[in-house]
């Protein structure tokens, strides 16, 4: 349902925090229906990250890579 790219960056801009990554998922998920989508991509992600006042991180989570949590 996300394409790698868009789980980078909401992985990279959630900083491993499991409520902060679940609400922006399903913002994106969201924004994605609504614009009919398949899929949701980076776009949809961004968007998300923008509402709820969220930054992307400088440099993207690596897709699959383990989540390190503090």
């Amino acid at each position: 349902v996300f394409d790698d790219e868009a789980v980078s960056v909401i992985a990279g801009a959630c900083g491993g925090v499991p409520r902060v990554l679940n609400r922006t998922a399903a913002l994106a998920l969201e924004l994605a229906a609504d614009g009919r989508a398949v899929v949701v991509d980076v776009e949809a992600a961004l968007e998300a990250l923008d509402r709820l006042d969220l930054e992307p991180a400088d440099e993207p989570a690596e897709p699959g890579g383990p989540v390190l949590l503090p």
